[in-house]
């Protein structure tokens, strides 16, 4: 493989410094033409030979979850304490 099939596009690479994984096969999928498998494993190759990278990219990713997280904990918490006045709203 040469290099310049592993190299990535600099969109897609900005969106692994943004922890979005999905986006940046979908970019690299755009700008090389590659299957889906393909551009994934370009991806996972990208990150293993960037260390630095893969822990920006790891770091962002657990930032997102936190932050999706905390949505679906409020949704849950807003879900129960309507339930629960739902409930004792004829008592």
């Amino acid at each position: 493989m040469s290099s310049e099939k592993t190299s990535l596009p600099v969109a897609a690479i900005a969106a692994l410094q943004e922890g979005n994984k999905i986006q940046a096969i979908k970019l690299t999928r755009e700008a090389g033409g590659a299957g889906l498998k393909e551009a994934a494993l370009l991806v996972d190759r990208h990150l293993t030979a960037n260390p630095g990278l893969k822990l920006q990219f790891e770091a962002a990713s657990r930032q997102q979850r936190r932050r999706s997280g905390s949505w679906i904990t409020l949704a849950w918490l807003v879900l129960i304490v309507l339930l629960a006045m739902w409930v004792l709203k004829d008592r």
